[in-house]
């Protein structure tokens, strides 16, 4: 019998629509759609969701450094990187932990799937016994890992989350199974393990351009992870730095440094909807620029830092010269 149900909404005129997300009750799931009317525009449009995943958080601190803690420092890049996407017209970030609590690895990457993200970042820190081992890492899911380093996070993950494997092939029945779909949607996982792979690349390439982050590995690296199993979601895994390096924790303890990364992932992620555009979005009409709406406190040069621009081209682009700026005001920001 096919259990798969299709719901049709024959529209009048355009709208602007919220990727439909899922809230689970005792009794039931309900599916929810929000539709605004919208006369300025000429197409049904919709926000890209990005899901941001904070690592560890609560009782799991994560890796430990001298004065750092692996669960402050994903919160705190996070955080960032929900700014900027807030606050960028056409993206809407989803925050999967927003302050120090613990969230199970299955809820994260279901959590993701229940709000419709159409992206998953996972932001971690590492650690290691020599502290002469630095830099960042960008790492997508395969059984096998890529590299030792890959193999030993794996390792590390399980050790520290232990109760991962007994729930394997044991999760509630209202959920969508994602181990047992990797084999019945062979073909839709490979396509999404591709463009986990494009997605961390664009990361990647952003990472590299940062001046003040030494790169850990150099290409893309696979690794067990279980938080990024989803079957359909594009998904990598950062590892902004060892924080017990003195150089890393020093960089991911200011907020410059945290600053450099949330900068790398949002312009890792906004390339990748450049290349893989997702239909009734902003960016499915390949825009050369994108808009930011002001804030309260913000300033030229710290949006310039957000998007990797220079204050005279934002003041170019916007005809700023000898005028303020000031909340509610929204820019173009050419990327």
């Amino acid at each position: 019998m096919n259990e798969t149900v299709r719901v049709v909404i024959d529209l009048k005129g355009s709208v602007f629509w919220k990727k439909p997300w899922q809230v689970k009750h005792n009794d039931r799931v309900d599916l929810i759609l929000e539709i605004k009317r919208d006369k300025s525009i000429s197409k049904n449009l919709r926000d890209i969701i990005v899901a941001i995943d904070a690592g560890h958080g609560g009782k799991d601190p994560g890796a430990v450094g001298k004065n750092l803690l692996e669960k402050d420092v994903t919160l705190l890049i996070a955080k960032e990187l929900e700014r900027t996407l807030k606050n960028t017209t056409g993206y809407r970030p989803i925050m999967i932990r927003p302050d120090d609590r613990f969230v199970d690895l299955n809820d994260r990457y279901q959590n993701a799937r229940k709000s419709g993200a159409d992206l998953f970042v996972s932001i971690h820190a590492d650690a290691f016994s020599l502290s002469s081992v630095k830099g960042a890492s960008v790492y997508v899911w395969a059984e096998e890992a890529s590299s030792i380093t890959a193999d030993n996070l794996s390792k590390a993950e399980l050790t520290r989350n232990p109760a991962v494997k007994s729930k394997i092939g044991k999760l509630d029945v209202r959920d969508f199974d994602e181990d047992a779909a990797r084999t019945i949607f062979q073909i839709a996982y490979e396509a999404k393990i591709a463009n986990s792979v494009i997605l961390g690349e664009k990361i990647l390439e952003q990472l590299k351009r940062d001046p003040f982050t030494k790169m850990h590995k150099p290409n893309v690296e696979f690794a067990d992870f279980r938080v990024l199993k989803s079957i359909d979601i594009p998904s990598v895994l950062i590892e902004s730095g060892f924080i017990s390096n003195p150089d890393d924790a020093k960089r991911l303890e200011g907020k410059a440094g945290r600053r450099m990364i949330a900068r790398s992932i949002f312009l890792g992620v906004h390339n990748y909807f450049k290349e893989k555009p997702k239909p009734n979005t902003f960016m499915t009409s390949a825009p050369k620029s994108v808009e930011y709406e002001i804030q309260k406190g913000d300033v030229i040069s710290e949006i310039a830092i957000r998007f990797g621009v220079t204050i005279n081209e934002i003041i170019q682009w916007n005809d700023l010269n000898n005028k303020s700026i000031y909340p509610g005001q929204k820019i173009k920001i050419v990327i």
